[in-house]
């Protein structure tokens, strides 16, 4: 038998732990939270020289109906160049805090 508890990461941005590290409130795509964790994890994946902003004047709703350059000229929802490796450290470190806490949670509950 194998019991998994599946984590979506994505949810603890709306932590007050995170977004009190945060300049920008807009974290969909491409944003400050995952250039921060990427800056972290990778720094040689990010090409800095091509941060640009862009935040649409739209609901991130929108991307159910169409793809995601229909509103943002460069693939990013949200403020890349407010990123830094130090937020993406902290950032990640809160990720996996809350991950452990639901998990340990999970299996204290039962299946």
């Amino acid at each position: 038998d194998m019991h998994v508890v599946c984590i979506n990461p994505s949810l603890f941005t709306a932590e007050p732990e995170i977004q009190s590290l945060l300049e920008s409130k807009v974290v969909i795509h491409a944003c400050e939270v995952e250039t921060s964790l990427l800056l972290h994890k990778h720094p040689d994946l990010v090409r800095k020289e091509l941060i640009e902003d862009c935040v649409p004047e739209v609901s991130n709703d929108y991307m159910d109906y169409r793809p995601i350059f229909q509103y943002s000229t460069n693939g990013v929802w949200g403020s890349p160049s407010f990123a830094t490796a130090e937020k993406g450290e902290k950032i990640l470190q809160v990720m996996i805090d809350k991950s452990v806490a639901l998990a340990e949670e999970a299996f204290r509950k039962g299946f």
